[in-house]
């Protein structure tokens, strides 16, 4: 079923309400003192940003979501977290005492956690949608565009353009939550539109090609083509620079989806996601702010998305496979990612420090504003 509101931001659960394997469980006991330490040093100076407290819980609550959610993502991610958090615990021998290598291991504990906060940033506050390419002064009619897209589905290198206009109609010219139609194809294209009004269901509206995983949260190269059913995704987000989920291949059937603009402005922003449902293919619960749910759009309880009949059809006729559905192990790791930047606290922490950015226009001389120069640092925000 739906689930209106987001999650709340809480500390990390206590050890006796965990139930990791016993490597897990050594590695909880680590983080549940770093956060401690972290909640206890920035209480003392009233941290405006709460960083380090912030990066810990981000930590733990991807640890958290990978080692309940292996049904969908394997075991990968939850081992490679864990084995990330546990070399925090190699410290320089010169260090010194006892308290001052606790102190140099949650230091690095901090940093990698920020590096993954770093990561969710990328992927719902600077995931700018692909720039389509200028359409042609005498485009082909709607059927003979259909027939392209499908004689070019084995293509493995797709424009954007390409790729939206394959995701919409693989959808069926209509957004996947809603399934209000899209305008633009009933304004553009008579023979639809006709269609469309003999239906009667009078409910249109523009559309967007969102992309589950977008060019911001990859690293650039390109490496093999991608399967909804690889373990390409789960290998993930140990570091920055490990992080590259789709081979750099983003314009791929599996990594889209057709949406209202509304809709796709809320899952831009992790205000949307989509929940694989364990044992029903290609079905999600849907998540939601409430803003969302009082919104323009109504929205079903939960969707079971489908490959469009007449591409189906078409494909036949021509020899050639079926675009792939949105893969749900994509749709589950941004699902996890976006409950993990709400619980965390990264969400509220990442929307403080662009307000701040904001209206703040000159840094304060006496040194007021470190703490914030240092976190728009770390998060990697431009400042001007």
């Amino acid at each position: 079923m739906p689930i209106c509101g987001l999650p709340e931001p809480h500390a990390l659960p206590k050890e006796s309400e965990v139930s990791f394997d016993a490597d897990g469980l050594q590695t909880w006991k680590l983080l549940l003192a770093a956060e401690q330490a972290a909640l206890t040093a920035e209480q003392s100076i009233g941290s405006r940003y709460h960083m380090n407290l912030v990066a810990i819980r981000v930590l733990g609550f991807f640890m958290l979501d990978f080692w309940s959610r292996q049904f969908l993502l394997g075991n990968k991610p939850y081992c490679r977290i864990n084995s990330d958090i546990q070399s925090c615990l190699c410290v320089d021998a010169s260090v010194g005492c006892s308290g001052e290598v606790v102190r140099a291991q949650h230091s690095k504990l901090y940093e990698l956690g920020q590096q993954y906060r770093n990561f969710l940033m990328r992927l719902f506050h600077f995931n700018h949608d692909p720039v389509e390419s200028p359409a042609p002064e005498s485009p082909p009619s709607f059927e003979a565009e259909k027939r392209t897209i499908v004689e070019r589905l084995e293509n493995t290198e797709k424009t954007n353009t390409e790729i939206k206009k394959l995701a919409l109609f693989r959808d069926g010219y209509r957004c996947l939550l809603s399934g209000v139609y899209d305008r633009d194809t009933i304004d553009k294209n008579l023979d639809f539109a006709n269609q469309y009004f003999a239906w009667k269901v009078h409910r249109n509206s523009w559309t967007q090609c969102a992309y589950i995983l977008p060019d911001t949260s990859q690293n650039g190269n390109k490496v093999s083509q991608f399967s909804r059913d690889s373990e390409f995704a789960p290998a993930m987000i140990t570091s920055l620079e490990r992080l590259d989920l789709l081979g750099g291949k983003v314009n791929h059937p599996a990594n889209v989806l057709t949406m209202e603009q509304s809709l796709h402005d809320g899952f831009n922003s992790a205000r949307l996601w989509l929940e694989p449902v364990a044992d029903l293919l290609d079905t999600y619960d849907l998540v939601y702010s409430t803003t969302i749910k009082y919104g323009m759009v109504p929205l079903p309880d939960r969707v079971t998305v489908e490959v469009n009949p007449e591409m189906l059809k078409l494909c036949q006729e021509k020899g050639v496979p079926p675009p792939e559905l949105p893969s749900p192990v994509l749709l589950g790791f941004r699902a996890a990612c976006c409950r993990v930047l709400h619980m965390s606290g990264a969400a509220d922490q990442i929307d403080l420090v662009l307000q701040d950015m904001e209206e703040v226009g000159v840094l304060a001389e006496d040194g007021s504003s470190a703490e914030f120069l240092l976190s728009a640092i770390s998060c990697a925000i431009p400042i001007d």
